[in-house]
């Protein structure tokens, strides 16, 4: 299953007959999770160090009997907030702010034939600084980034 940070994730255990009652017992990473005993278990609002996360569902009936279900894996998608960039009067910066840190890989482009030579970090790994040819006062530009991650 797949989902975005900040998302949630619900798995679903198919009805089993057995003799008597049955129950239900949730693995999380090979591990029982006592708090999961439905066949239904529910992640609400994921963070990036659930991804790789394992599911199973382990249905035992009165005569223990068990059968457990195929491993399901939970990947979590990273989603980086841009929040705003601005030369702050710099003729060859741009500074970059996001919602959250991230790393300093991707690609940055401007356009209006500007240049972005190289990133570093500002303040906080939340921003960065980006060293840029010369920017034309009063100029508009658009930066585009891709590939970046947190």
């Amino acid at each position: 299953m797949s989902v975005n940070e900040g998302g949630s994730a619900s798995f679903f255990g198919s009805t089993v007959d057995g003799v008597g009652t049955v129950t239900y017992q949730w693995l999380t990473n090979g591990v029982p999770d006592i708090s999961n005993t439905t066949q239904t278990y529910n992640r609400p609002v994921l963070n990036l160090n659930e991804n790789g996360r394992t599911f199973q569902l382990v249905a035992i009936d009165s005569n223990l009997q068990s059968v457990t279900s195929r491993v399901a894996v939970l990947t979590v998608n990273s989603v980086t907030k841009f929040v705003s960039a601005a030369s702050n009067g710099r003729t060859n910066r741009v500074y970059a702010s996001f919602g959250a840190a991230v790393a300093l890989t991707g690609t940055y482009t401007l356009n209006n034939g500007a240049t972005v030579f190289s990133a570093a970090y500002g303040a906080t790994h939340k921003d960065i600084v980006l060293s840029t040819s010369i920017l034309i006062d009063n100029a508009t530009y658009t930066l585009t980034f891709t590939g970046q991650r947190q």
